[in-house]
């Protein structure tokens, strides 16, 4: 194919980024003068045009079937229907574990813990990923209606899986690094405390130290966690809380415990990928639908 262009180091706008990385890529952080100087840079180093043509004329490459699309059995109604946290607060997530979910019959319905007074209705369980919730603390904290909300949903039976941001929301407070505290939804018997340096970063091996609603006991995950937070100590075990994640860091060499779960709810600070276990989505969701 002919070089359509080439963009020397330092030709594009600088971005802002935070402790966890660059800001993310949202609207509302790309200020108009900022997305002309991406425009001027590409029109500058890349013939636009030629581009533009090259597109028009290549052929269109058929959607890749999921590989999970040989689990979904069609005869089977989307009757579960998982509701996802998903605003400035929290947004990382695996695309690969919704695809997931969505192949095994989950219908995933969107909504916001810094927006939304209430959970969506008639939502079997809730999902809420990583992000940053210590950016929006003082909002998500305000937010009671939400909190309350989650707290019934809770105490009715229903299922809540958290990852790393999830579960600094469901802690009893989060500490920012200035000394502010904020409360959260107080579901978990511990507070979060964010520092000022990094606290882990990397691949995480997780074995499932009991059953939990997508694995048993003994099986292995893959994942990654990267956090400025940290868990105050409390005693779990006084609130029924048990942790059942056993996690080998590779710059550890002994397995670590996490992952805290009582009921039907599960917190962690890894982002586990479905893949490495591709049974969880489906016994995730088996194990909604039959809680209906």
């Amino acid at each position: 194919p002919p070089l359509l262009g080439a963009i020397p180091r330092g030709a594009f706008p600088e971005l802002r980024s935070r402790h966890l990385g660059l800001v993310t890529a949202d609207g509302s952080y790309l200020s108009i003068k900022t997305l002309d100087r991406f425009a001027d840079a590409l029109e500058r180093h890349v013939k636009v045009d030629a581009l533009v043509e090259c597109i028009k004329s290549g052929e269109i490459i058929a959607e890749r079937e999921s590989d999970y699309s040989h689990a979904l059995d069609s005869r089977r109604p989307s009757i579960v229907r998982l509701g996802i946290a998903r605003d400035e607060a929290f947004h990382f997530y695996y695309s690969d574990n919704i695809e997931a979910l969505e192949s095994q019959g989950a219908k995933i319905v969107a909504f916001s813990l810094l927006k939304n007074r209430s959970l969506p209705e008639g939502v079997h369980g809730i999902y809420i990923g990583g992000g940053y919730p210590e950016e929006h603390a003082a909002k998500l904290s305000m937010n009671v209606a939400m909190i309350e909300a989650i707290r019934q949903f809770v105490a009715s039976g229903g299922a809540v899986y958290a990852e790393c941001g999830g579960l600094m929301y469901l802690s009893q407070e989060i500490e920012l690094v200035n000394g502010e505290r904020y409360p959260m939804a107080g579901l978990l018997p511990f507070r979060c405390r964010m520092g000022p340096k990094r606290k882990s970063l990397g691949y995480v091996e997780v074995t499932l130290a009991a059953d939990t609603f997508f694995g048993r006991r003994g099986d292995v995950f893959r994942g990654h966690e990267f956090h400025y937070s940290e868990i105050i100590p409390a005693d779990i075990q006084q609130h029924g809380w048990r942790q059942v994640f056993e996690s080998r860091h590779r710059s550890e060499s002994s397995p670590t415990s996490d992952g805290f779960q009582r009921g039907r709810v599960l917190a962690g600070y890894a982002h586990l990928h479905f893949a490495s276990h591709p049974e969880a989505a489906r016994r995730f969701v088996e194990s909604l639908r039959g809680a209906e």
